[in-house]
């Protein structure tokens, strides 16, 4: 499932009043299938992909993302991981 929503993390949906809301669930479905994932499982499991990236997006919005706790420098513009902790 992991493999799955990292294939797809650029297949999003996005509102104009909340930003993003989820999966594009199509894109993500036929992805599911080209894979051989069991298609009717990943139609369960999405909800809970979804509500765990959503909570984490929100969390890094309300600069409630544990940095000591998961050691990282978040980078202010996009969220992303500083230069220093890729290269090491």
């Amino acid at each position: 499932m992991w493999d799955l929503a990292m294939r797809c993390q650029t297949q999003l949906r996005i509102s104009d009043l909340n930003g993003i809301v989820g999966f594009d669930r199509a894109i993500f479905f036929q992805t599911a299938e080209v894979l051989g994932y069991d298609v009717d499982a990943i139609v369960v499991l999405i909800n809970f992909v979804e509500q765990g990236m959503l909570e984490k997006i929100s969390e890094i919005k309300s600069g409630n993302f544990g940095r000591a706790e998961h050691g990282m420098q978040l980078d202010n513009e996009n969220f992303g991981v500083s230069e220093s902790e890729v290269h090491g």
